[in-house]
């Protein structure tokens, strides 16, 4: 962790790896995704600008367009 300022829990690391049995473990997971998994601040005011100006004109509706056959799989 000191040399690369990140660890990595096999387990842990995609929600769908495999089952964890010990509902402690589950609940790790979720905490460390949860606080682990944040936007960088340029990109939060980015987005936020954007949004802003999207709901300044009115009503708006957006589109994913990376539509991937077994998205639905990894969508839970």
């Amino acid at each position: 962790m000191k040399e690369h300022g990140a660890i990595y829990l096999t387990p842990f690391s995609h929600r769908l790896a495999e089952e964890i049995d010990y509902p402690e473990y589950q609940r790790l997971r979720c905490r460390v995704n949860y606080h682990a998994l944040r936007f960088k601040p340029h990109i939060v005011e980015l987005s936020q600008s954007i949004v802003n100006k999207l709901r300044s004109q009115g009503h708006f509706m957006t589109i994913h367009l990376r539509f991937e056959m077994d998205m639905l799989a990894f969508a839970g």
